[in-house]
């Protein structure tokens, strides 16, 4: 017997999340424990509407392994990234691999990949393990930590190490708040039915650039220290 694919119009389709508005739209600004919020309500894969189709998209929440594989781990033409969230990524932070569509990520991912081979993935897990190694030694004598200010710490420790061959952990606190507030911005301007002109200045505005100024530059006082010094092996 011949064997057919399936066709996505032969699926039913995912059911809405059965939520208020006001707690799916508090739950698509918290990226990090949104998702769980919407898997609990609604199932592996669901829908969140916000408003008329016209005014809002309408998000589709994946988040069971296989979704996530379906999503992400090939490209066929049935995803990509132009939701709202990914063109203001793109219009205030600029193009990178988060908002790129295909086409245009393509180039960039092949850029990168010889960062990601299996000889230098092997070398990254060395430097991993010995900064989590490290910091779980300080915490256990430290006694209570707070766990965000660490998990910063250790998250632009490893980066640094592996990446630019020197410690990032110092620049946890000064990069930490203008970084969520920069994540912040983007994310509630493109949840916003009607979004005020680009050029228009406002406080959020300003927030926004003096905080990605600081992210920036942090950014680019590691890359030229990485540059200057070739005997610390970054990448």
């Amino acid at each position: 017997m011949a064997r057919t694919s399936a066709q996505a119009q032969d699926f039913p389709i995912a059911p809405d999340v059965p939520m208020h508005l006001i707690d799916r739209i508090r739950a698509l600004r918290h990226l990090d424990t949104g998702p769980e919020k919407f898997r609990d309500a609604g199932g592996p894969v669901t829908l969140v509407h916000i408003g008329p189709a016209r005014w809002a998209p309408t998000f589709a929440i994946v988040t069971s392994p296989q979704g996530a594989h379906d999503v992400l781990g090939g490209f066929d033409g049935s995803f990509d990234k132009e939701m709202t969230v990914h063109v203001e990524g793109r219009v205030w932070v600029g193009d990178n691999l988060f908002n790129l569509p295909h086409d245009s990520w393509v180039p960039h991912r092949r850029a990168l990949q010889p960062l990601f081979t299996k000889k230098h993935v092997a070398v990254y897990a060395d430097r991993i393990a010995e900064v989590a190694d490290t910091m779980a030694a300080e915490w256990s004598e430290g006694g209570s930590i707070d766990l965000d200010t660490e998990t910063r710490r250790l998250t632009l420790r490893v980066l640094g190490r592996s990446l630019f061959g020197t410690d990032l952990s110092e620049k946890s606190e000064a990069v930490g708040v203008p970084l969520g507030q920069v994540v912040q911005f983007v994310g509630r301007r493109a949840l916003q039915p009607i979004r005020t002109p680009t050029w228009l200045p406002t406080r959020a505005r300003h927030r926004f650039r003096v905080s990605l100024a600081v992210v920036t530059e942090t950014l680019h006082e590691a890359m030229d220290a990485a540059r200057g010094d070739t005997g610390n092996g970054a990448d």
